[in-house]
């Protein structure tokens, strides 16, 4: 087979057409991988971005409810704590107004406690000392022969006939008083060594002060 030169320069014209053709479908294919890849990269950083954006918010949600849980919570303790404060102010509040109306004589009041029996021809200063004892014994009331003292007592007071006057009333002799509170703790105040009962006896010589336990005593309201 005989080729022409003619036909020997169309043929690689040809070639170099098909050549030119292949470059320009590889570049073009080229450009449009680097734009999908790039367009895929952004549409992941965007998720991204969106996915971590949306975390965040939800972080500082659960964080900002926390905080205000935690803040509730405090402004509760403090309540329930005021709360017991003042309930137990309002119950020592209480006790000592209950206190000072024993001492008044504003409530009747019972209780254990010892009476003490006073002999006759006593005088108004060993009266006075014996109410002085009892109650810095920690006596909780205390009465003579039924008058009940109490915090706006004038004290005993003499009368021409030698008697003995309390709060308006007369006492007749012997002189017995009643004393509310811990009966060993009143009894042992009274005998310790230079307590009442030896005072009472070196000053009254073959007289003493008789001392009863009682499981019971009650005074009425003055």
């Amino acid at each position: 087979m005989v080729i022409s030169a003619s036909n020997m320069l169309n043929l690689h014209s040809l070639n170099n057409d098909r050549k030119r053709a292949i470059l320009i479908t590889s570049f073009i294919l080229g450009v449009l991988f680097v734009v999908q890849s790039r367009s895929f990269e952004g549409i992941t950083q965007l998720a991204t971005r969106d996915s971590a954006s949306n975390t965040f918010r939800e972080i500082q949600v659960l964080r900002d409810t926390n905080r205000n849980l935690a803040t509730e919570i405090s402004n509760l303790e403090d309540l329930l704590t005021k709360t017991k404060d003042s309930s137990s102010s309002l119950k020592v509040l209480e006790e000592e107004i209950a206190k000072f109306e024993v001492i008044n004589g504003g409530l009747p009041v019972y209780g254990a406690g010892i009476t003490v029996t006073v002999p006759d021809h006593t005088e108004i200063a060993s009266l006075i000392d014996l109410t002085n004892e009892l109650l810095g014994s920690g006596a909780e009331a205390v009465s003579v022969n039924g008058v009940r003292l109490t915090g706006n007592d004038f004290g005993f007071d003499g009368i021409p006939n030698g008697q003995v006057l309390l709060n308006g009333n007369i006492l007749q002799p012997p002189y017995v008083f009643s004393a509310i509170g811990d009966s060993t703790t009143l009894e042992n105040a009274l005998r310790q060594a230079g307590g009442i009962i030896q005072r009472y006896e070196r000053k009254h010589p073959g007289k003493t002060l008789h001392i009863v336990k009682k499981d019971r005593i009650d005074m009425d309201k003055v």
